[in-house]
């Protein structure tokens, strides 16, 4: 792996076919915030607030426990086969990283960050049946008590995931949702409403990496036409913003942001 790059997953620390034994051999949740990474963004947020102090709102950032635990299983798809091979031992997994992802919110909260995001893109990509048995049960109550000890959750889905967005409202209430540019605007709107913030859903490639001035400023306008009427819209990319982005199309998103984004917008406010 070359310096200065993402993190790259370089094993299962949960392997498919020893789910259980591996399983069994995990520490207690709360032992691992000071190891490795999670350590670091720990750290990372605290430095983040201290930098920033109260200007800026900070974000902290967990796994969903859907994808947190498809994570740990090495992003396997065989992993998927215990929905039938041992259901009652993925559910316990399961509720581990919940309790994992909880401790980590807490200690990123104490650190200073205003918003917990979870990244959830495996969950939201299942069947709305599949959701709602191995994945709904165990973000609501998850994101519930990061809520309760501070900070609203701003949930992450990357892809083409239009069947299970509405259920953001009954997993989050108050918080937010961020999907990819594979999403209508218009459509989510509809299905969500203002009971969960719409966050996105710029394309972070082909428009803010490689679009011009003009294509961003065109795409901003037609999103906020399409999801800030009637308040709870956070423009943004879809997903991750391109390091190489260009500063001028950063500036081309905030010009938008001050030019269209004023309220009321289309007569509502």
């Amino acid at each position: 792996m070359q310096d200065d790059y993402v993190p790259r997953l370089l094993g299962a620390a949960i392997r498919p076919e020893s789910a259980r034994e591996d399983f069994a051999r995990l520490d207690p949740p709360e032992s691992y915030l000071e190891r490795g990474r999670v350590g670091e963004m720990i750290k990372a947020v605290g430095l983040i607030r201290r930098e920033v102090g109260t200007e800026l709102a900070v974000i902290g950032w967990t796994e969903g426990p859907f994808q947190g635990l498809m994570l740990l299983l090495g992003a396997d798809p065989g992993a998927l086969f215990l929905m039938k091979r041992d259901p009652g031992l993925l559910k316990e997994m399961l509720a581990w990283y919940g309790e994992f992802e909880l401790a980590v919110a807490k200690a990123m909260i104490d650190e200073g960050a205003d918003i917990i995001g979870a990244g959830e893109s495996v969950g939201y990509f299942m069947s709305p049946e599949t959701f709602l048995e191995y994945v709904h049960p165990f973000e609501k109550k998850v994101f519930s008590e990061i809520n309760e000890y501070g900070a609203p959750v701003l949930i992450h889905c990357c892809g083409h995931v239009p069947q299970c967005v509405g259920f953001a409202s009954e997993v989050c209430p108050g918080g937010a949702i961020n999907f990819d540019y594979q999403v209508s605007l218009a459509r989510a709107k509809k299905q969500i409403g203002r009971s969960v913030t719409i966050m996105g859903n710029l394309d972070c490639n082909r428009l803010l990496h490689l679009g011009s001035v003009k294509d961003v400023d065109r795409a901003c306008k037609k999103a906020i036409e399409e999801a800030a009427p009637g308040g709870g819209f956070w423009l943004s990319g879809g997903c991750e913003i391109p390091r190489d982005m260009p500063y001028e199309n950063m500036r081309a998103m905030l010009r938008a942001v001050q030019t269209y984004g004023r309220y009321p917008i289309g007569g509502d406010s």
